[in-house]
This record gives structure tokens, C-alpha cells and sequence, in this order.
């Protein structure tokens, strides 16, 4: 009997495992809800922005990971970003020098860790 029940609970936890994961391929992972929507950046012309430096964000993992990246790079004066989910890598160009501790930190703030490319 209990030998039953046991593969009863793992049984249950495979089916929620296999049902997460399909969600989480459909909708993202971070927000199923609703899209998080991307900040416009007035200046997009990449030739204003001297500077650059890119990082490995292993913990993006779909496209509202992305945009929170973005925009929370974004939302910095004179910065922009671009967040690639397929190499999990984001390069950030800036108008005057930044740390990269400094750059680091935006993007851990947006919930992220980010290491050195």
C-alpha cells in the first residue's frame, strides 16, 4: 500500500514538472500574464554611444528577461542595451565610460546575475 502511494506522489510530480516546463516554453517564464513592455531609449543611433561592454547573464531565460535587462539599462542616463537570449549575453553602450561593477549592478538590481563575457 505504501508502495503505492509513493509513486502516486512522484507520479503527481512529474505531470506538474511537464506542465510547468510547457508553460514556461509558451508564455516565458518570468511573466505568463502579460508582456513586460520595452522602455523607448530616445537616442537609438549606436555611433552617439562610444563605449561598450558586454556580460554573461545565465539566468535570462526568456524575452521578458530580455526587456527587464533593457530597460533597466535604459532607465540609466545616456545607456543602452541589447539583451540576446540565444548567447545569454548583454552589451551595453554608454556616452562616457562606466565601471563594470557599475554596469554589473544595474543589471543585478533588474533581479540578474551577470559575470564577465
Amino acid at each position: 500500500m505504501i508502495n503505492v502511494i509513493v509513486i502516486a506522489l512522484i507520479a503527481v510530480g512529474v505531470l506538474y514538472g511537464i506542465r510547468k516546463m510547457r508553460k514556461d516554453a509558451t508564455e516565458g517564464c518570468c511573466s505568463p500574464v502579460e508582456t513586460v513592455k520595452k522602455t523607448k531609449v530616445e537616442d537609438t543611433d549606436l555611433s552617439h554611444y562610444p563605449y561598450s561592454q558586454t556580460f554573461i547573464v545565465e539566468d535570462m531565460h526568456c524575452s521578458n528577461c530580455t526587456t527587464r535587462i533593457e530597460n533597466a539599462i535604459a532607465s540609466q542616463d545616456g545607456c543602452i542595451a541589447h539583451a540576446d537570449l540565444n548567447t545569454k549575453k548583454v552589451t551595453i553602450w554608454t556616452k562616457e565610460e562606466k565601471e563594470p561593477t557599475q554596469l554589473k549592478a544595474w543589471i543585478a538590481r533588474a533581479g540578474y546575475t551577470p559575470k564577465d563575457a
